[in-house]
């Protein structure tokens, strides 16, 4: 299906992928946001931030944590709702912060195979 989707839209397979993962994320747990760029009230790029944020955070808190978003999106730059966003998530689950930092710190001090040629 991806590759139908790629060869219809003139994408990359993996750029079809994501715009299908978007899609079926607003269709499902992201209905508020999907109505919302419907209106016209955010953008996409806007739902794209939602989407990231609601990523890190248990699928049951995802309608709650949008909730509180999508009023204030409308008043706000995609850069200063991205922001936003991240502060919120990251108080109601400060364990998220603590796990990607653990990991980032892990990655750097995994050694790197050499590069191929």
């Amino acid at each position: 299906m991806t590759t139908e989707v790629a060869c219809s839209l003139r994408l990359a397979d993996r750029t079809a992928e994501n715009l299908i993962g978007e899609s079926s994320m607003f269709a499902g747990p992201m209905t508020a946001t999907l109505t919302a760029m419907s209106h016209g009230d955010i953008s996409y790029r806007h739902g794209q931030v939602l989407m990231e944020q609601l990523s890190f955070i248990p699928l049951a808190e995802a309608a709650a944590f949008e909730a509180k978003l999508l009023p204030v999106a409308k008043d706000l730059t995609v850069g200063k709702l991205a922001v936003k966003a991240r502060r919120m998530r990251e108080r109601a689950h400060p364990e998220t912060l603590t796990t990607r930092a653990t990991a980032a710190i892990a990655e750097r001090g995994a050694p790197r195979s050499a590069p191929t040629r």
